[in-house]
């Protein structure tokens, strides 16, 4: 169809220029005018015009999207006619290119006035017995971004100087989103997309800190960022403990029961609080853990005791598989799941052993090696890994050791500062522990030739956690403790979290940070990408 000639009156008197539209055009009917615009250059609006749906016409565009990422129950768009114009033209192209506006200006030379080069003029200086004239003339000339020929944004101005700011957005429709009743307007950080807002300039919505973030796939909190530090929606429960991520799957104690927590926060029990399961290990084999007969203890002159037994569940175990028992009852320490072996040591009658078992219990455990504790467990390529990282003891002196996982396996001795060391962790690039004060990584390409002090800490027990170059730990020297990363490539450091939050009661894996921390009375597991 063709321009409508009611429409470009209007415009021509927006423009101040009705005079020299009519002096152009002989008054024998809209047919004439029709002909006389589509002789001036005029394009109309053939198959431009957005269908009433929100879809596109023929030749058209769709109406924009919502903007999920800030708000994500904002009513749609509609992206058809505008109510405030006369034809319901709105959103249609303009009746010159910027090309043929340039043509024109070139061939007026420097009597039409450009102040801001974009072929469309403030005035037509001399040129207003042209027809063109009224095509040419500019709403805004300080903006090159604001002409005739532009392309409309949903900015909150018209951008296409056809009177009309945002059409083919819905601004101003009412809508609800969790914050609360609004209505549309114009994103402030996503282009041409709409949000729900309790109130223009998006500024309504509560603090994000006033309202809990849920694991749940929606922007609880209208921070503009869905389930960014999100709490997972578990049940209501007192106690929290020790979270390990191993691949997608998610492991936690929960009221001292250790459960595996689906996505929507469901649990499902594999060792119930009678068996008091402690310090869950997972790897590609499955998971192991602890089933504790009494406290553990940790002397200052050798590794922890833990009076306990170890049980295991392998990968691929269905739901109510009965645990498999690795090691029976005696001292041991935290298990680590190694391919499809579990490591952990055992302390008989003051003998120090690092012990090794397939996790289906198939064959019989193996001595791996002497006077070595706290096993630690990095890359693992397929159904094994080529070592781990452990505390290697001579009488009180204790090193960093990276062990190789087989009986009786070569090692090599990790390049330690001159104070003990405490549990070590290690990823697919480094190696980190903690002596007195101080947090110490070392590069796995060369463990013999040193490393670097990452951190002051007063805590002894910074537990940290390992993933590529990223480093999770447990920062205890404020009032309140806070997770801190340490990018050792990069040397940068963020504060991921804080509270009351415990050592060893986080875990990182898959890009995400998993972290337990007790708000009030009530404790919460809380789930972070990390940066």
């Amino acid at each position: 169809m063709s321009s409508s000639p009611r429409l470009d009156l209007d415009r021509a008197l927006r423009h101040g220029a009705l005079f020299a539209l009519m002096a152009s055009v002989p008054l024998t009917g809209c047919a004439a005018m029709d002909d006389a615009l589509a002789k001036s250059g005029a394009d109309g609006d053939m198959g431009s015009a957005a269908s009433s749906d929100g879809g596109a016409g023929a030749g058209g565009s769709t109406g924009p999207a919502l903007d999920a990422g800030v708000f994500s129950d904002a009513a749609g768009t509609g992206g058809g006619a505008d109510a405030g114009s006369a034809s319901g033209d709105a959103g249609a192209p303009p009746q010159l290119t910027s090309a043929e506006a340039c043509q024109i200006v070139d061939e007026w030379g420097p009597d039409a006035t450009d102040l801001d080069g974009d072929c469309f003029v403030a005035d037509c200086h001399g040129h207003e017995a042209d027809s063109r004239c009224a095509l040419l003339l500019d709403c805004d000339d300080t903006r090159a971004d604001v002409n005739p020929a532009a392309t409309e944004h949903c900015n909150g101005r018209d951008d296409n100087c056809n009177g009309i700011d945002d059409e083919g957005f819905t601004i101003g429709d009412a809508c609800n989103h969790g914050c609360g009743e609004g209505k549309t307007e114009c994103s402030l950080r996503t282009q041409d997309a709409i949000v729900c807002s309790t109130d223009f300039g998006q500024s309504q919505a509560p603090p994000p800190e006033s309202v809990a973030e849920i694991c749940d796939g929606t922007d609880n909190n209208c921070d503009g960022v869905v389930d960014n530090d999100c709490r997972l929606n578990l049940q209501p429960h007192t106690q929290r403990s020790q979270p390990i991520l191993c691949g997608g799957t998610l492991y936690a104690l929960v009221d001292d029961a250790l459960v595996r927590v689906a996505d929507d926060g469901t649990t499902t029990t594999l060792a119930d609080a009678s068996r008091r399961p402690f310090a869950p290990a997972c790897g590609t084999g499955g998971l192991a853990w602890l089933e504790l007969n009494g406290d553990c203890t940790t002397p200052a002159d050798g590794p922890e005791r833990c009076p306990a037994r170890i049980r295991a569940l392998p990968a691929g175990s269905p739901d109510g598989a009965m645990p498999l028992e690795i090691a029976s009852l005696g001292t041991h320490g935290r298990p680590a799941v190694a391919g499809n072996q579990v490591v952990w040591h055992t302390v008989l009658a003051n003998t120090l052993t690092l012990e090794m078992r397939p996790i289906d219990a198939s064959q019989p455990s193996i001595d791996v090696a002497a006077n070595e504790s706290d096993p630690a467990v990095g890359a693992v390529t397929g159904a094994a890994t080529d070592r781990i990282a452990v505390r290697k003891w001579h009488g009180n002196l204790v090193e960093v050791f990276l062990q190789g996982v087989a009986e009786d396996a070569p090692g090599t001795y990790v390049l330690n500062p001159d104070e003990a060391a405490h549990p070590p962790a290690l990823g697919d690039a480094w190696v980190v522990w903690s002596v007195t004060g101080v947090l110490w990584a070392v590069p796995l390409s060369t463990p013999d030739t040193g490393g670097f002090q990452v951190a002051a800490t007063t805590s002894d027990a910074p537990t940290p956690r390992l993933e590529g170059n990223n480093l999770v730990w447990l920062d205890q020297s404020e009032r309140t403790s806070r997770l801190m990363l340490d990018n050792l490539d990069s040397g940068i450091s963020t504060v991921l979290a804080t509270g009351d939050i415990l050592p060893g009661d986080y875990t990182i894996a898959g890009g995400n940070l998993v972290y337990a921390r007790q708000d009030g009375a009530v404790p919460g597991l809380y789930r972070i990408p990390l940066p």
